[in-house]
């Protein structure tokens, strides 16, 4: 009597283990799943960032080479005679008029700080790249977005007028492994530009 009760009270327990052995299974692979699936959008993420950072060495690239270029550009936007200081060595005034203001020399100076078309193929594990869709959303790459003036003042060391610009970039990044749609970052950096006045 006693053997046949032993024996009744093994099938509950081998199903018991077993259903316990499956929950563990399948919550390890969801983990595994979820953590790859996380990494991965933070990995694009971060290749969106660093697309960003891309544009705002490209601008600081072209301010360094351009630098009078730059200060013009500048210098127009806010309204400001980039040639002529009529301010000595006093603050330059804010209440410019707008008709002295234009848009024209920085759009131009910006026109060339973009990725363009990047050749970037993404590689399926394992099996076919994934087709790279031609819609905005959808894109590598990076675009300077903008280039402001903040703060305009003259230097009472070398008697330079000095510009507290702005560069913001736009970076983008699309792997079809984590969403639908792309990861975009946008990064900002100030920079001082300046320039002797003689």
């Amino acid at each position: 009597m006693k053997t046949a009760q032993r024996k009744g009270i093994a099938i509950p327990l081998v199903l018991m283990f077993v259903f316990v052995v499956a929950v563990y299974f399948f919550s390890m692979v969801f983990t595994r799943t979820e953590t790859r699936r996380q990494g991965l959008s933070n990995l694009n993420q971060r290749q969106a960032y660093y697309m960003a950072m891309g544009g705002i060495q490209h601008a600081l690239l072209k301010i360094r080479l351009l630098h009078r270029e730059a200060y013009d550009a500048g210098s127009l936007v806010r309204g400001i005679c980039p040639f002529f200081n009529p301010y000595g060595n006093n603050l330059v005034a804010t209440d410019l008029s707008a008709g002295t203001k234009t848009l024209k020399a920085r759009n131009i100076f910006m026109t060339d700080l973009n990725s363009g078309q990047l050749p970037i193929a993404i590689l399926n594990d394992g099996g076919p790249d994934f087709s790279m869709s031609n819609d905005d959303e959808f894109v590598w790459g990076y675009n300077v977005t903008g280039l402001e003036v903040s703060t305009y003042y003259t230097s009472a060391d070398d008697g330079s007028v000095r510009q507290v610009a702005k560069v913001t970039a736009l970076g983008s990044s699309y792997d079809p492994r984590v969403s639908k749609t792309g990861k975009r970052e946008t990064v900002t950096k100030s920079i001082e530009l300046h320039r002797r006045i003689q």
